[in-house]
This record gives structure tokens, sequence and C-alpha cells, in this order.
């Protein structure tokens, strides 16, 4: 059951799929929870250009493996996110999770020297989406930290993500 003092849910797994579309990747994170990697988003509420952000988590459990092309890649503000997570069964209990990122690769006089749109993979045994139930404007260029910690903190998304590994998943 959610407690209305929340300020992060977790979501249903195509929910989950959908927190990469239009998303401002700013960390991945190992440092959080064991044998897993966390994608700390800035996630829009919607696809309308000026929808608000909400921030998010993409939790990967038992990971195995994870392909980042970042060659040459320079992301001031972070990666951007552009498409859904699409998810297929291997056959050793593990998944493999696709989607794509913009990681533009820059020559020496500062032109993009190939189009930025790069797959991004990830092998892992499960996947969860947590997001804060608070939002932040889209016009926003950058986000400090603290705006991001004023939406929900890493306490309140490892609170949520824990609790949920109890009572089962939020839709």
């Amino acid at each position: 059951m959610c407690n209305t003092l929340n300020k992060v849910i977790e979501l249903d797994q195509e929910k989950t799929k959908l927190l990469t579309v239009d998303a401002l990747l700013l960390a991945l994170r190992w440092d959080l929870i064991p044998w897993s990697l966390v994608l700390d988003l800035d996630t829009p509420i919607s696809e309308e250009s000026e929808a608000p952000y909400r921030r998010a988590w993409i939790v990967f459990g038992g990971i195995s493996e994870i392909y980042f092309p970042m060659h040459n890649a320079r992301l001031p503000n972070g990666c951007g996110l552009i498409s859904q997570i699409s998810i297929s069964e291997l056959t050793d209990d593990f998944n493999l999770y696709e989607f794509c990122g913009l990681l533009p690769s820059f020559s020496k006089n500062d032109s993009i020297i190939e189009y930025p749109s790069k797959d991004i993979s990830i092998k892992a045994k499960e996947i969860t989406g947590l997001i804060s139930i608070e939002t932040r404007p889209t016009n926003i260029n950058f986000i400090d930290r603290q705006t991001r910690v004023n939406l929900a903190s890493d306490e309140e998304f490892l609170s949520a993500f824990m609790s949920s590994r109890d009572e089962g998943t939020i839709s």
C-alpha cells in the first residue's frame, strides 16, 4: 500500500518501460543497491512539449552486462534518452533491456561527427521503476542537486524500493 506521506511510488513494468521516453539521464549509480544498477533520471509526465518533469529511478537488479557507447561524448547536463525500453527474455534467467540515448561525439573543432542516437543495452534479471510524486517545471535548463532532492531524496527512493519488496508493486 502507498503511504500518502511518501514522495516516491513504484511503477508496474509497462509504466517503467516508458520512463526513458524524452528523459534526461543524470547519473548511473552502483552505490545504492547491491548487485544493481540505478539510472537516475528526470522524466516528463507526458509527451507534451511543456510537460513538467519528475525524478525517477530505474533499478536493474542482478545486472550482468551493460553497453553504453560514450566514445568522445560530451554530456554537460546528462544524457538524453529517447525511446521506451524494450525487453527480450534470454535463456539464462536474464532479460535484455534496450533503449536509445543521445550521445553526441565531437571532433576537435567541436562539430558533431556522427548521428548522436546510440543503442544502450543492459542485461539483468529484473527491472523496477520508481518515480517522485512532486514535479518541477520544464523550463529549467540546468537542474541542481538540491532541486532534484526536493522532488525526492535518495533515501526516499531507497525506502520506497525496499518497502515494495515486502508489499508488492504499486501501479
